[in-house]
């Protein structure tokens, strides 16, 4: 998934680097680069952190940096809401339904 990413990134002329970032940032946009933090091991969350920063990209406007600021809360939230249904869309839920699966940790399970 963190390939196809990338390459969707590249697709939007989106430079995609990798570089050392204090632990707590896993990843950041502007001016068509996204950098993913070198700290991340798992494919699955560069791939999550990678789709959000895409969704920053196609759903963001100017810094939103300062989270205490209701419009950037905003546009924080849209963003994460775009990689959510990038990395997890609506149709993929219908084969855990048909499996039976009613709560949202069998769905997972499932998924």
């Amino acid at each position: 998934m963190y390939e196809r990413l990338q390459s969707e990134a590249t697709a939007l002329n989106i430079e995609v680097q990798e570089k050392n970032m204090r632990k707590r940032i896993k990843g950041l946009y502007g001016n068509n680069v996204i950098w993913i933090n070198k700290g991340i091991k798992s494919s699955t969350e560069k791939a999550c952190v990678l789709a959000e920063e895409i969704g920053h990209h196609l759903t963001t406007i100017g810094d939103i940096i300062d989270q205490s600021d209701l419009i950037n809360r905003k546009q924080e939230k849209r963003a994460r809401q775009w990689a959510f249904k990038r990395l997890v869309p609506l149709r993929s839920f219908i084969y855990p339904f048909k499996k039976g699966c009613r709560s949202r940790f069998e769905i997972a399970e499932t998924l």
